[in-house]
């Protein structure tokens, strides 16, 4: 599933509630299980707190099937015929959106918190969520395999993923949907190629609606810094020129039917440029959002913290596949701005 088609799965649960501490309480005892009974969950709030008789936990349980942030799970040799539930697609955003820290950690006395991170890729990690958002730029192995300081990063990272989404689904639900909004659709510093390419092919294909083009097999170049050509395997070529006094960059599609032209928004953001496009928050619904990719944050942590991150952690990155791939695209890339700032510093 990507991330088009996962904010259109949660927009359509309705929650005319708020859920309340309670409930998020309760559901967040599912994240560390595959399934739980309402016996399970009176057996775990015994030595606690939320200490309550099964009758309550009973309607809780419930409450919390009926908002559908749990559904019923078929499980072999039930005793006495009990019902077991886990956790659903909507109940798992809800948990990344309001109750990260409980995902990582787990209060089990006033005075002790034990790390439980494992314990919901363990039993939760075939999620739409991860999905969408998370195995796009990491090989499954290493979000089974992560250790501490990994899943601390992933979840922080599905965390924001979850509130930029919530924010945009609550401007359609106050009506606000027809208020312009600004789209980041590629940085032109990480283009041609970069990390970024995938993002330049998709935007291209969402502009220029042309059967036959297969923009997915398209060769991405920068010809100078302010000129990108995408060239696809029928020679169909599209060009995107910035021009920075009007603040636009205009792609043309050349020699394929017809020619076409598009205007993107360009800004600037200190020695970074983006690609932009204006909507409105309504049809952002529909469309991917953008937010800064896990591996920046990872890398940029990395040599950021006072600590040297852990071997093992290192071992885990460099074995992905998926992930080194975007190392280099983002080196090399670095590589040729550095030696191209280098060469005028020299001259």
């Amino acid at each position: 599933m990507n991330q088009t088609g996962y904010i259109s799965m949660i927009s359509k649960f309705k929650i005319d509630k708020d859920i309340g501490p309670v409930a998020l309480e309760i559901l967040q005892l599912f994240a560390y299980n595959d399934s739980l009974s309402a016996y399970d969950i009176f057996s775990n709030l015994k030595s606690t707190r939320q200490k309550t008789a099964y009758k309550n936990v009973h309607k809780k349980v419930q409450r919390l099937k009926s908002m559908q942030l749990i559904e019923q799970k078929q499980v072999h040799n039930a005793e006495h015929g009990a019902k077991y539930y886990g956790l659903s697609e909507y109940g798992i955003y809800q948990l990344f959106l309001k109750r990260r820290g409980a995902l990582t950690f787990r209060l089990v006395d006033e005075n002790k918190a034990i790390f439980v991170g494992k314990d919901f890729i363990k039993h939760h990690s075939n999620n739409a969520l991860f999905e969408a958002f998370l195995y796009r730029y990491f090989d499954r192995k290493t979000v089974s395999t992560a250790n501490y300081d990994l899943i601390i990063q992933f979840f922080l990272y599905l965390h924001d993923c979850c509130k930029e989404i919530e924010t945009l689904l609550n401007y359609s639900k106050k009506g606000m949907g027809s208020i312009p909004a600004i789209v980041e659709k590629f940085k032109w510093n990480y283009v041609g190629p970069g990390p970024e390419d995938q993002a330049v092919k998709s935007s291209l294909k969402e502009i220029f609606d042309v059967e036959g083009l297969d923009l997915d097999n398209a060769e991405i170049k920068k010809i100078n810094n302010i000129t990108l050509q995408v060239t696809t395997p029928h020679k169909a070529c599209i060009l995107i020129k910035l021009d920075p006094k009007r603040k636009k960059a205009v792609a043309t599609l050349h020699k394929f039917k017809r020619k076409k032209e598009y205007g993107y928004d360009l800004y600037e953001r200190g020695d970074e440029l983006s690609i932009c496009t204006r909507t409105t928050a309504e049809e952002l619904n529909n469309k991917e959002i953008k937010i800064e990719l896990p591996i920046y944050r990872i890398l940029s942590d990395l040599t950021k913290s006072d600590d040297e991150p852990e071997e093992d952690t290192l071992k885990i990155l460099a074995n992905d596949d998926k992930f080194m791939k975007l190392v280099d695209n983002m080196h090399d890339t670095f590589d040729k701005g550095y030696n191209k700032l280098l060469k005028l510093r020299m001259s």
